[in-house]
C-alpha cells in the first residue's frame, strides 16, 4: 500500500507494517485493522494508502525474451490475494529459491450496479487475476 503526497511517496506498506521511510521501519500502518472498504474510502478522498502491486515474470513458453513488470494498483486484486491468502502462498512454495508457475489473466467483469450513482447502469471493467500452480 503507497500513500503518494504532492511531492511523491510518503509512506510504503505491507497494509500491517510500515516498509517505508527508513525511519518508520517497522512501525504499524496506520490503517492497518481497517477493511478494504475504508481503506479505499480514504484513498478516493486522497488522504489514505492506494495499491501497488507489482509481479516480475517470464513467460514459461518463451523465457529467453527476458523479464517483465506487470504493475496495478487493483483494489479488487488486492481484495483476491487477501482472500485466497495468495501472499503467503507464494512466500511458501518460494522460501527455497524455487520459482513459481502462475498464470496472470485480465478477467472482463460487468454488472448492473443495484445503487449509487450509477444504480441501474450495467458497469464493465476488466480485472487482473493471479492463480499459482506450484513450484515450477
Amino acid at each position: 500500500m503507497v500513500l503518494y503526497g504532492r511531492k511523491g511517496i510518503i509512506r510504503v506498506s505491507d497494509g500491517e507494517t510500515i516498509t517505508y521511510p527508513d525511519e518508520d521501519k517497522g512501525q504499524p500502518d496506520p490503517q492497518a485493522g481497517q477493511s478494504f472498504k475504508e481503506r479505499k474510502a480514504e484513498a478516493k478522498k486522497g488522504v489514505g494508502a492506494e495499491p501497488r502491486i507489482q509481479l516480475w515474470f517470464r513467460l514459461a513458453d518463451e523465457p529467453d525474451l527476458g523479464i517483465f513488470k506487470f504493475q496495478s494498483g487493483s483494489w479488487s486484486l488486492v481484495s483476491d490475494l487477501s482472500y485466497h491468502e495468495v501472499e503467503e502462498e507464494l512466500a511458501d512454495l518460494s522460501e527455497d529459491g524455487s520459482k513459481v508457475r502462475a498464470t496472470l489473466a485480465l478477467e472482463e467483469v460487468s454488472f448492473v450496479a443495484k445503487n449509487g450513482e450509477r444504480a441501474g447502469e450495467t458497469v464493465r471493467y476488466t480485472k487482473p487475476t493471479l492463480t499459482l500452480h506450484g513450484k515450477a
